[in-house]
């Protein structure tokens, strides 16, 4: 048997019966450093590490000494950062601690004895990082809401478990302030931020999380459409107040015309009809019109346009300049925005919000709570002020039952569709109507 840490000489031999003959001569010499192996590493963070060795073989001497090495060039040493795990032969474990974030190392394993300190095979790996990622430009500010979203163009070396962005009044916005969450993982998105208020500079980052941190993308700013109560005057003189939900502004009464903007006089109906354009008084009584409005059949809401439902539905109709008639879609985001809005809700179900948009006064007398007719003075919580003038079909109907509201989008040739708020209901009702109806109309700002 070989004893470590000395040198033996060898020669090869052949043996026949004439005698034995012997090839050239090599020397050896026998290990006297340890031998050391080196684990795979493990638990890697963005500071922290598992690794470690096995000594399967001590030299000519004790191991006094073991542990990991390691540095950011090659082939570390234990001049270098190093753990001391222990002594003797066998296997063990180091904690490796310390790191940079998103940083390559080198390790090997080592042991020690009283000829000097062996080394195991170099292993590489890369402490994790925050993920990397940059904010999208901001678009379509309006009056409460806008979009941004951004663009995680790496993990860090772990999952990205959430991303958004964070919008804050003041500058660097954290996940602490206003935030969205749209998804995991890498990749672009689009981000909706809403509950802005009207006419203020707000600043906003998107964001990205992993096992790290949080890492966000550059900031951006964005000013918010300013809104100021106003008022808005039709071709008659008629004086409108306005009122701000959610994106958009509104007539806050109902629109009392009897001329189109170009100053074309709109015929005061006796009869149905679904092409000539009429208005109607309310419950068939001209002194109700300086509070209800007229009511209009389709043909006089359109001025002769092609059905819309687009957003905005560019039909200025019977509006006053500057306004339109809202499409079905607008009508929806109306009734989304207030369902959106705890304050507006009556009891537990969001589409309970007809109080919330129908006016304190007009309304017959009903007995559950969250319809309109009753307790008519908890109504208008969004100053939209819907009012009951009823409905023209062939004769006066509805007054002081409903508020119905044509739109701009047709459901067939013979029919459009309406919004209809009753005393007996706390929702708002979507339903198509004859177009020879008389129907409110409110307009919508541009």
């Amino acid at each position: 048997m070989a004893v470590a840490g000395t040198t033996y000489y060898l020669r090869a031999y052949a043996t026949n019966s004439v005698g034995t003959s012997y090839g050239s001569q090599r020397s050896f010499t026998t290990v006297s450093l340890p031998i050391v192996t080196t684990k795979a590493v493990t638990n890697v963070t963005d500071m922290t590490a598992i690794c470690g060795g096995n000594v399967t073989g001590m030299g000519v001497d004790a191991v006094t000494a073991r542990g990991v090495c390691w540095s950011t060039s090659s082939n570390p040493t234990i001049e270098d950062a190093h753990t001391t795990d222990g002594s003797g032969l066998g296997s063990y474990t180091s904690s490796i601690a310390g790191l940079m974030p998103g940083t390559t190392y080198y390790l090997r394993a080592y042991a020690t004895n009283s000829e000097g300190t062996a080394y195991g095979e170099q292993k590489s790996f890369t402490t994790l990082a925050l993920p990397t990622i940059t904010t999208q430009s901001v678009t379509d500010v309006k009056y409460v809401s806008a979009s941004c979203g951004g663009n995680v163009t790496a993990t860090g070396g772990a999952s990205v478990t959430a991303r958004g962005v964070c919008w804050s009044t003041t500058s660097n916005p954290t996940i602490e302030d206003a935030h969205t969450t749209n998804g995991t993982g890498t990749g672009s998105y689009t981000s909706s931020i809403t509950g802005l208020i009207p006419g203020t500079t707000y600043y906003v980052r998107a964001y990205a999380t992993n096992s790290v941190g949080t890492a966000y993308g550059e900031q951006r700013s964005l000013t918010t459409l300013p809104y100021t109560p106003s008022t808005i005057t039709d071709v008659d003189g008629n004086v409108y107040n306005t009122v701000l939900i959610g994106n958009q502004v509104w007539m806050r009464e109902n629109l009392r015309t009897t001329k189109y903007a170009n100053g074309t006089t709109i015929p005061l109906g006796t009869e149905e009809s679904s092409d000539v354009a009429y208005r109607y008084y309310p419950n068939g009584n001209s002194a109700n019109v300086s509070t209800y409005g007229y009511l209009y059949n389709w043909a006089a809401v359109m001025k002769g346009a092609s059905s819309s439902n687009s957003n905005p539905s560019g039909v200025q109709g019977i509006c006053p300049d500057g306004w339109h008639v809202p499409s079905d879609a607008e009508w929806t985001e109306l009734t989304n925005y207030v369902s959106s809005q705890s304050q507006y809700v009556c009891g537990s179900s969001t589409s309970n919000i007809a109080k919330a948009l129908a006016s304190e006064e007009g309304w017959n007398s009903s007995t559950d709570n969250c319809d309109v007719g009753y307790n008519p003075i908890a109504n208008n919580a969004t100053g939209f002020s819907a009012r009951p003038a009823g409905v023209y079909t062939g004769g006066y109907g509805n007054f002081g039952v409903s508020a119905n509201f044509w739109g701009a989008a047709q459901s067939n040739s013979n029919y459009a569709y309406y919004r209809g708020l009753y005393y007996y209901s706390a929702g708002v009702n979507r339903s198509n109507g004859s177009k020879d109806t008389g129907y409110s109309v409110r307009c919508v700002r541009n």
